[in-house]
C-alpha cells in the first residue's frame, strides 16, 4: 500500500525525522516536492501557494493508483503503531476515512481512501478550486476538502487512535498547557500549534509519552534511533 505525503524545503526535518521512521516500515512512501513560499508556517504569507501544490500532490495519489487504497498522511505526522490494517478496516465501504478537527470538521492532514471516480472527482475539485486565489488566507485545501467532501462517502476517523493536542484541548497549543495523550494513539498529527519548532517540541512530548506506555502495548521500537 502507498502513503503519499507533500514537502517543501521547511518540511524537509519533519518528513526526515518524524513520519517516515514509522511510515517506511508498513507503507511504500511516495513524497511530492516543491518550492517554498514563504517561511512555511500556518497562515503566513506563502501559506496558500504552498498548500495548492500539495493539493496538486493529493490529486495524484488518487489518479496513479485507480481502485487501490491509498493512504495520505503529512509530515508533522508520527506513525507510533501499527495502523495500515487498522485503516482498511475503519475505511470499510466508505470512500474516504479522515482525521478530523472536532465538529466533523475533515482534516486534510491523514486520511485513507479508495481511489475510485469519486474521490478523484473530489480532489480534482480541491486542485482546482477558487479558494486558492486567496492565497494567504485559512482557505486552503482543507477549506477546500470540506467545501466539496459530500461529493464522497466518507466517515471520520476515531480521535482516540488518530489524534491530535487540538482534540484534547479545544485550542492551539502555545507550548505551555497540559495534555493527555490517549493510551490507544495510533497516529500523532502535530497540528493545532504554531511554528515548526513548536511541532517538533510536541512531537518529542507525545513521542516521549508513549515510549513509557509502550510496555503495555504492541507499539513501533523507538522511531528516531
Amino acid at each position: 500500500m502507498k502513503l503519499y505525503t507533500h514537502a517543501t524545503p521547511s518540511h524537509e526535518g519533519l518528513l526526515r525525522n518524524w513520519l517516515l521512521p514509522g511510515a517506511s516500515r508498513e507503507f511504500e512512501v511516495v513524497v511530492g516536492r516543491s518550492a517554498q513560499h514563504g517561511s512555511g508556517s500556518f497562515d503566513t504569507p506563502g501559506w496558500g501557494r504552498n498548500t495548492h501544490a500539495k493539493a496538486e500532490t493529493m490529486y495524484r495519489a488518487v489518479a496513479e493508483n485507480p481502485g487501490q487504497i491509498v493512504v495520505w498522511s503529512d509530515c508533522d505526522v508520527q506513525i507510533l503503531r501499527p495502523v495500515k490494517d487498522r485503516l482498511v478496516e475503519l475505511l470499510d465501504d466508505a470512500d474516504l476515512a479522515c482525521q478530523h478537527n472536532g465538529r466533523g470538521v475533515l482534516c486534510s492532514g491523514f486520511y485513507v481512501l479508495r481511489s475510485n471516480a469519486r474521490t478523484l472527482r473530489l480532489f480534482d475539485r480541491i486542485r482546482r478550486s477558487d479558494l486558492f486565489d486567496r492565497r494567504d488566507t485559512r482557505t486552503t485545501d482543507q477549506a477546500a476538502m470540506n467545501t466539496w467532501k459530500r461529493v464522497v462517502g466518507y466517515r471520520l476517523l476515531p480521535d482516540d487512535e488518530f489524534w491530535s493536542v487540538g482534540l484534547a484541548l479545544g485550542r492551539l497549543w502555545d507550548g505551555t498547557q497540559p495534555f493527555d495523550v490517549p493510551t490507544t494513539v495510533r497516529v500523532h498529527h502535530a497540528n493545532w500549534t504554531e511554528g515548526l519548532r513548536r511541532k517538533q517540541e510536541l512531537l518529542e512530548i507525545v513521542r516521549r509519552r508513549e515510549s513509557r506506555s509502550r510496555r503495555h502495548s504492541a507499539g513501533f521500537p523507538p522511531a528516531r534511533e
